[in-house]
């Protein structure tokens, strides 16, 4: 994808985020949202139809990026040596850091993370053939819940060293 385009569907995410720390989604305005992201109007349509739209956009995009990650993770492999996957995740959340501070204190994180955390679960088990009601189906919603609490309670610049010790002791333990 152009540099431009997702520079500019960055931008406007970050704004949306920004605006529903205090506000509800049906409260947020585009032309505030052009504003705070360096765009005009006709920019915003070009991407999205609304902000409803633009929205179920970033949790699409968020979802397929879970997804995508979550395909690559092995059971086996986690078990026998974490540090490798925990590496895999600690990247994957250094690098988007910024984002997911604004979307820690976005109204939208904890209904996005439910569909989020779902559908690393299913992906990691249907990759897996870990079928649902199993020990290990467990397993994996366990580990899936408690990196995502890690991941949203922890200080993601500051805490590398903690989120990678605490992350490595989960998968090792479970």
């Amino acid at each position: 994808m152009d540099k431009r385009i997702v520079r500019t569907r960055r931008a406007i995410l970050v704004s949306v985020l920004e605006q529903t720390k205090d506000k509800d989604l049906d409260e947020v305005r585009v032309v505030k949202v052009c504003n705070d992201a360096g765009i005009n109007k006709s920019t915003f349509y070009l991407h999205y139809k609304s902000i409803e739209d633009c929205v179920k956009a970033i949790v699409e995009n968020l979802e397929a990026s879970v997804a995508e990650y979550a395909a690559t993770v092995n059971i086996q492999q986690a078990h026998v040596n974490p540090s490798i996957v925990v590496n895999d995740i600690i990247n994957v959340i250094i690098a988007n850091a910024d984002i997911i501070e604004k979307y820690k204190g976005s109204r939208l994180a904890i209904p996005v993370t439910e569909k989020l955390q779902k559908s690393a679960i299913t992906t990691i088990c249907t990759n897996n053939n870990i079928q649902p009601g199993t020990v290990d189906y467990a397993r994996v919603s366990l580990i899936v819940y408690a990196v995502t609490g890690l991941v949203l309670n922890a200080d993601l610049k500051n805490d590398k060293d903690i989120l990678f010790t605490a992350l490595s002791d989960m998968i090792r333990k479970n």
